[in-house]
């Protein structure tokens, strides 16, 4: 596997293309920037990190909102069951 599949598997990219999409940059442009280093002064280095770590916080945030809300779901129907003395059945409302 190439590095750049291997850099846009990380920030959770298909493909090497919607990375260099998600950065502004084309495939070759942003090949330059990472590997090849061919950026002016670094600048265009310092954005694309920017980004990516802009991006990594904002999935983390939601990942961490989808957890909670899994956890609460969970916690929810667990009081029910205790409360009610239910079955899991009942409260979810399958009978099979």
């Amino acid at each position: 596997m190439s590095m750049m599949r291997k850099i846009a598997q990380i920030f959770n990219k298909k493909t090497v293309t919607e990375l260099a999409a998600f950065c502004g940059y084309s495939r070759q442009g942003l090949y330059d920037i990472f590997i090849n280093r061919k950026s002016t002064n670094g600048k265009r280095l310092d954005a694309v990190i920017e980004k990516l770590e802009m991006y990594t916080e904002s999935d983390y945030q939601q990942a961490v909102k989808d957890a909670e809300k899994v956890r609460d779901e969970r916690k929810e129907f667990l009081a029910k069951m205790r409360k009610y003395r239910q079955s899991a059945s009942e409260i979810v409302g399958d009978n099979s």
